[in-house]
């Protein structure tokens, strides 16, 4: 029952985050953070530490979010200030190269772990979700794009198992 109750808490708060941090409102963040609080206990709970340990990737990077947002505030308007930036073609693919270099690393180490399903993907959804969260907390207009690809890579192993 409490885990049910968890698990409809976090869907909230994500969405509240989502709609929050769409509209410029830097309260967002602070969903974000209980969001991933409460999925960081429930995968420490059920022995998934790998999970766990993005989750406090997430709280960390949700706090250098509101962090950013917040010293771009001055004067206490929450929409006042928040710039959207847009990276030039050659910021992206520098970025890109980044992220697979990142995803690399991370597969160098999973792999070693036996259990492990789809390393390699697995490698690349994390190392790209852990570097795009940085790009939400600066608002580049273009993040959203590989959040969907992340998304793609996540159906395509699911489907792939």
């Amino acid at each position: 029952m409490l885990d049910t109750v968890l698990e409809y808490t976090v869907i909230v708060f994500n969405l509240l985050y989502l709609i929050l941090i769409s509209r410029k409102r830097i309260a967002g963040w602070f969903f974000g953070i209980l969001a991933s609080g409460i999925m960081m206990y429930t995968f420490l709970k059920i022995h998934l530490n790998a999970e766990a340990f993005l989750m406090l990737f997430y709280i960390v990077a949700g706090f250098y979010g509101w962090y950013s947002w917040h010293k771009r505030q001055p004067g206490g308007s929450e929409e006042k200030n928040i710039q959207i930036i847009e990276w030039s073609l050659i910021k992206h693919l520098l970025f890109i190269i980044t992220c697979c270099g990142l995803s690399l690393l991370i597969f160098l180490i999973i792999q070693q772990i036996p259990s492990s399903e789809m390393p390699l993907i697995d490698s690349f959804t994390t190392g790209f979700a852990i570097l795009v969260t940085f790009m939400v907390a600066i608002k580049e207009l273009h993040n959203w794009l590989y959040w969907i690809s992340k998304a793609v890579k996540i159906i395509f192993k699911s489907r792939w198992r």
